[in-house]
């Protein structure tokens, strides 16, 4: 898993990206699990990681929903993010 995050960090420098026009929202979805509770707290940090990756700030971003699966070990945020204008 870390190789292949290195490999999309590096590729993302080398080859750049063109970005996402303002205005146009992107979701991004972060996973997250832990036997100490910690899933939710992973799983927003996976997904602004994401958005991150993309070219957006975390003050760019907006929490839209989230799911903690019973017990608390594993959880889904979703984020929407949008470059203003």
């Amino acid at each position: 898993m870390a190789f292949q995050t290195l490999a999309v960090a590096a590729t993302a420098a080398v080859l750049g990206f063109a970005g996402v026009p303002a205005g146009e929202p992107r979701t991004f979805v972060g996973e997250g699990s832990s036997s100490f509770g910690l899933a939710y707290v992973y799983a927003q940090a996976d997904a602004l990681r994401q958005a991150g990756w993309a070219g957006y700030d975390a003050a760019e971003c907006v929490e839209t929903d989230s799911v903690v699966w019973p017990g608390g070990y594993t959880a889904t945020v979703w984020y929407e993010c949008v470059h203003p204008d």
